[in-house]
């Protein structure tokens, strides 16, 4: 939106010229077991699916708890890193032992 909408003209692209980022997906890309290319689509997708929650919300056309918007990203974001092949251990590791996914329409 704004000045920003500029940059997206072209396509959705993560910045990696710089070093701090790029090492950043590298090392999320090792922790993980998958590439920093996957890491950075993982990143674009939730960032995209995210403003797109935020922009039904603030318009009213979606009206739930924040909880459940909570609970919605979190098993939306572990169902796409488990497609990448991000093992099930990883996947406990990061959502602090919550398996709310496993019960929902996401996962």
């Amino acid at each position: 939106m704004g000045e920003r909408s500029q940059l997206l003209s072209t396509g959705f692209e993560l910045q990696t010229n710089n070093q701090d980022a790029a090492n950043m997906y590298q090392e999320m890309a090792e922790l993980l077991g998958i590439t920093p290319r996957q890491v950075m689509d993982f990143a674009m997708t939730m960032m995209v699916y995210t403003q797109g929650i935020g922009t039904l919300i603030a318009s009213g056309i979606v009206k739930d708890t924040k909880e459940n918007m909570y609970r919605m990203l979190h098993n939306t974001g572990m169902t796409y890193l488990k497609g990448l092949g991000v093992k099930d251990s990883t996947l406990w590791d990061l959502s602090g032992g919550d398996r709310s996914d496993e019960s929902s329409s996401n996962g």
